[in-house]
């Protein structure tokens, strides 16, 4: 799939293909790495399951202002754990907005009750639901929570109608082996009122779903690439991965492995060691999927003759 919004980000994806110095573009901060579940498919369960910690305070803090002031435009509440589980959710985000920050959250939705009143100061909260039933969900996430993650969808979806909120609220479902048969099913979570699209995207590139029916507007496919350019790790440096751990890591895909720690926020501050990450050549025979192939794709297409207006981001 091409992402439209590589189109906003051309002269920032071309520095970073040509090995110029790049702030971000955004964020992902991992504020906890507890998590209720223990997900089949997750590339950091021992890694977290080591490594229970809340990012510090002030760290969180002194990063933000820092982000701010060179000029990244949001944030994504992720994990690593689960946000919500973080003892200071609530000041956390409420102090990003105030600095001007877009925000977002990737949720497990088992504490739908804590977002609810910050609801509106997101952009997006997207649930990881990953199953269509209770016996499927709880093989997967290792939790018996399916019906209250339900709830609590619905709860927010309602909330969201009632007090006409514009919040982007989606459902997302890893397709792997175990919930392969319920990727049908889980399409029709995507009726719910309120509900503004659901994301499906495979495990590895070997679970294909390009034949998959997609007449639902609010359907979106994300296939995944096998990385076969350094180009995608290069892109990769418009979206900074901070952890939990204050670690700050190469993407993505490589929280709680050394060999992919920039450096960590306790030591220096955030621009010294972003200024590193460029140097850095990780081994990409090593990679499974990469979903940064995807936005490389993106920026190849856009990058193309016919598109080259769009370069012009500050004219209407």
């Amino acid at each position: 799939m091409i992402d439209p919004k590589m189109s906003f980000f051309l002269e920032e994806g071309k520095a970073v293909l040509n090995d110029k110095f790049q702030w971000p573009v955004s964020c992902e901060i991992d504020l906890s790495n507890h998590c209720q579940n223990r997900c089949s498919f997750c590339c950091f369960k021992d890694y977290l399951s080591e490594n229970r910690r809340d990012l510090d305070w002030e760290i969180y803090c002194k990063v933000l202002s820092e982000l701010v002031t060179n000029g990244v435009k949001s944030i994504t509440f992720t994990g690593g754990g689960e946000p919500t589980m973080y003892g200071r959710f609530g000041q956390a985000v409420t102090y990003a907005k105030d600095l001007g920050l877009d925000l977002g959250l990737i949720t497990n939705g088992q504490r739908m009750d804590d977002v609810i009143p910050f609801l509106d100061m997101f952009e997006f909260v997207r649930v990881s639901l990953d199953a269509g039933c209770t016996s499927t969900y709880k093989l997967i996430k290792g939790s018996n929570k399916f019906k209250l993650v339900m709830e609590g969808i619905n709860k927010v979806s309602r909330f969201k109608i009632k007090e006409g909120i514009e919040t982007t609220l989606g459902l997302s479902f890893v397709v792997c082996k175990e919930n392969e048969n319920e990727v049908e099913l889980f399409k029709n979570f995507g009726k719910i009122d309120g509900i503004d699209y659901i994301q499906i995207k495979p495990l590895f590139d070997k679970y294909k779903i390009h034949s998959l029916s997609i007449k639902d507007e609010n359907c979106l496919i994300m296939n995944r690439h096998k990385v076969n350019s350094r180009d995608a790790c290069k892109i990769a440096g418009l979206v900074a991965q901070i952890g939990a751990d204050g670690n700050v890591y190469y993407c993505c895909i490589t929280r709680g492995k050394d060999d992919f720690i920039i450096g960590n926020l306790k030591d220096e501050n955030f621009s010294t060691i972003w200024r590193r990450r460029r140097f850095m050549k990780p081994d990409i025979s090593k990679c499974v999927t990469c979903r940064y192939t995807n936005l490389l794709i993106s920026y190849q297409e856009y990058s193309k003759t016919r598109y080259k207006y769009l370069t012009h981001r500050n004219f209407l």
